[in-house]
């Protein structure tokens, strides 16, 4: 973009060469968003006076601002060549490159701005969150507890020391952080949202409920914002409750047990339903009138109070020893049943479903899931046959990779109606979290889950059983990444369960 011939003109009677104006002129453009002026302004003060280097370093800012990433790393390292301790320019080339995604070269740069200027608390910041992102948790604490030490009213580094203290197991401590920076800042939502998940993790119900309300003021979360006739303390008996679908798959399947404690209160329970779980959710018994859920359109149907699915531990005041956990609670249809026995067939041998992959949309989604290569030990056991319940996972990835693993084609036109009867004529499902082991435990099918080191709140620390499925056992990563070492506790839990299952007098398995 040229400027003007007359504005350049009126620039020079009005200002002539005096370069506090002109920088006045830049900052003022900047901060209007008129990049294209500040960028003449900062060009002109640059002929002037070639040698200052925080004029190249405004100019990098511009082009920054600008999207130009490249022009903009161009004129910082113009800035350090003419002024090598220019600790601004060295933190900005930083921004550059953690937008770039070249993480090493941005803790360098951070480094060096440290070096020059050892009280920039922000310098210590972002190299708290580089650190995080390599999953170097400690040296990520240390930078952020440095950060602190400086600006100690630092809300956003109080989130993250707790982010990092969580993700290295000091659960209390990261508790703490998050209450500070709320503290702090009373609108911090990731420490509030945190905050809530780490204590329903520490089986504090009696904060977590309640807290874990505030998922309905984010939009990372897939939830309605409710606004008239809501369920809060109300007596149900005789009542026309319309309970909605929210979240993922496994939160509607783990959180109908819900539906039955209304029911027990006289309610007339309307579900509006995902429309993937309809047909398996459509003839439930503690549901009196199931809808469909659909995006754009409000339910057209009366009702006294509504409620999300799981706002109903809170309106029950569900303690970590009052969850219901009376399963089965979800049925496969009869006729599917049958045609799927007919298929499997195959009595002789232990039938067991595995699932290894999940949806990878979030940091969570990505850490649940393993290569199917993963469980190649699995494979080598004898006495076994292997079912796929995998839905992404093509059969030609399958055959290609020569495994042991039977795959059906074609399966739940209708969502989770074949899964659901597969799933019942398996002796056994080994799979991630996700859905379908939500589904295999709402069945009451014996599922052993694998969990990555740092795992869902649902369940808790340490435990190696699930007080919401009776039938469920939980293998967790005993470090970040390790599913070698989960693999060879199922190995060896399959190889011990057969043993007894052949020699059904020799032990008790426990």
């Amino acid at each position: 973009m040229k400027i003007p011939a007359q504005n350049i003109f009126e620039i020079k009677a009005n200002y002539g060469n005096n370069a506090e104006n002109l920088l006045k002129l830049a900052a003022e453009s900047f901060t209007k968003n008129n990049l294209y002026k500040a960028r003449f302004y900062i060009e002109s003060l640059i002929k002037e006076y070639p040698a200052k280097a925080e004029y190249f370093s405004a100019l990098g800012t511009v082009f920054k601002k600008l999207g130009k990433l490249e022009e903009a790393k161009k004129w910082y390292l113009k800035a350090i060549e003419l002024e090598p301790e220019f600790y601004e320019a060295h933190y900005n080339l930083g921004l550059i490159y953690c937008q770039q995604g070249n993480t090493q070269s941005e803790i360098n740069c951070y480094l060096k701005t440290i070096q020059y200027n050892p009280e920039l608390s922000l310098a210590y910041y972002n190299l708290g969150n580089a650190y995080r992102k390599l999953k170097q948790f400690k040296d990520a604490e240390i930078f952020y507890k440095e950060s602190i030490r400086i600006k100690n009213d630092f809300d956003d580094a109080y989130y993250n020391l707790g982010v990092v203290c969580e993700r290295s197991g000091k659960h209390l401590e990261g508790l703490e952080y998050y209450k500070r920076a709320i503290e702090i800042n009373p609108n911090q939502e990731l420490a509030i949202w945190n905050k809530a998940l780490l204590d329903l993790k520490l089986e504090n119900f009696k904060d977590g409920w309640i807290e874990y309300e505030f998922r309905k003021n984010l939009k990372s979360v897939n939830t309605k914002k409710l606004t008239d006739k809501l369920l809060e303390n109300q007596d149900v008996k005789g009542k026309r409750i319309l309970v909605y679908s929210e979240q993922g798959l496994g939160d509607n399947i783990q959180f109908l047990r819900f539906l039955k404690l209304l029911k027990m209160e006289g309610a007339f329970v309307i579900f509006e339903c995902n429309p993937k779980l309809y047909h398996l959710f459509e003839e439930h018994k503690y549901i009196d009138e199931i809808i469909k859920q659909t995006e754009f359109k409000e339910p057209q149907v009366d009702y006294d109070y509504q409620v999300a699915l799981l706002s109903l531990p809170k309106y029950f005041h569900t303690k970590f020893e009052t969850i219901p956990n009376e399963i089965p609670y979800l049925f496969a249809k009869p006729d599917k049943i049958e045609k799927w026995k007919k298929i499997i067939c195959c009595d002789e041998v232990m039938k067991i479903g595995i699932v290894w992959s999940g949806a990878s949309n979030n940091l969570y989604g990505k850490n649940r899931s393993c290569n199917l290569d993963v469980l190649m030990p699995l494979f080598s056991i004898n006495g076994v046959k292997y079912f796929s319940l995998q839905k992404e996972e093509t059969d030609n990835a399958i055959d290609y990779k020569g495994l042991p693993v039977t795959s059906f084609k074609n399966i739940d036109e209708t969502p989770f109606i074949d899964t659901s009867a597969i799933i019942k004529n398996l002796d056994l499902v080994i799979s991630i979290d996700t859905s379908i082991a939500h589904l295999a435990g709402a069945m009451g099918i014996e599922t052993w889950v694998m969990l990555p080191y740092y795992s869902d709140w649902r369940w808790f620390l340490h435990r190696n059983d699930s007080p919401w499925y009776p039938t469920m056992k939980l293998f967790r990563q005993q470090k970040s990444g390790d599913w070698k070492s989960t693999i060879e506790q199922i190995k060896e839990r399959l190889e011990y369960k057969l043993f007894i299952k052949n020699f059904p007098h020799s032990f008790n398995l426990n």
